[in-house]
């Protein structure tokens, strides 16, 4: 067995596998760079109008996650489907956003209260931290947003362990519910991928492996403190093969890399 580079969701080279996050910390640095620049000497006028807009646009950001996060907690299903992007909504029916919360709360217990929220901006859109309380714990949404300003993620407080994730992700893509599988990935990958794109990588590894059986063990891999990531093998028995597939995690417990085996 061996596997093919399928970047950006595939990535096995494990002497290598810290330059996935690597590129993702390039992501951020490009932001910050660019926030940097905008202070050089420059025009008052033009700076002052420069600055004008970049706060009308975080506001106006910030103003709708805030919303879309209200509307979850009044379980307004049918509106919160209607404030995502377009290519999700098709994934993404009222029903599957209920069910995702009331999982949710389960853990965490009822929502209590909404609290303040931050953006930040990024390369490829921008990612609004809402904080919530809940009766359990307090803790951060994370609304992401695409350049147009169209919601493409919502991430949960990650509750579970990156093992009880990993198989999570691989039960979702065995019952084709691939905008849940692409739910625990991280945000600056959701602004890049969406349900369609691991639809296809799914459906290339099977066409590979044969259809899905089951999921035989995980198997945690912990990297270094200084790697900031681990690495999580999911063993899974298809019809012609028994392989792994490789979760890779940042220390938040987002997904930065999957990896698809393939054979020969």
């Amino acid at each position: 067995m061996k596997s093919a580079n399928l970047s950006p969701l595939c990535w096995r080279n494990y002497g290598k596998v810290w330059l996935y996050s690597l590129m993702l910390f390039t992501v951020s640095l490009s932001a910050v760079r660019s926030l940097a620049y905008t202070k050089q000497p420059q025009p008052v006028l033009i700076s002052t109008e420069i600055v004008q807009l970049k706060d009308a646009n975080s506001q106006k950001i910030q103003q709708k996650a805030e919303n879309f996060v209200d509307l979850l907690a009044a379980e307004k299903f049918d509106r919160v489907r209607n404030e995502l992007n377009s290519d999700l909504k098709r994934n993404w029916p009222a029903s599957k956003i209920k069910q995702i919360w009331e999982e949710l709360l389960a853990e965490t217990g009822p929502f209590v209260r909404r609290g303040k929220s931050r953006v930040v901006k990024t390369v490829n859109g921008d990612l609004v931290f809402v904080s919530v309380e809940f009766k359990n714990t307090t803790d951060q949404l994370l609304v992401t947003f695409d350049r147009d300003r169209q919601i493409v993620g919502l991430d949960f407080p990650k509750i579970e362990t990156i093992e009880e994730i990993s198989e999570k992700v691989v039960n979702a893509l065995a019952a084709r519910d691939f905008a849940r599988a692409r739910g625990y990935l991280h945000p600056f990958l959701k602004q890049e991928i969406f349900p369609e794109q691991v639809q296809q990588k799914w459906q290339q590894l099977l066409l590979q492996t044969g259809a899905f059986e089951r999921q035989v063990k995980t198997e945690v891999r912990q990297s270094s403190s200084t790697e900031n990531m681990d690495i999580v093998l999911v063993t899974i028995e298809f019809e012609k093969v028994t392989d792994n597939l490789i979760v890779i995690f940042d220390r938040d417990k987002k997904i930065i890399g999957i990896d698809f085996p393939v054979l020969n």
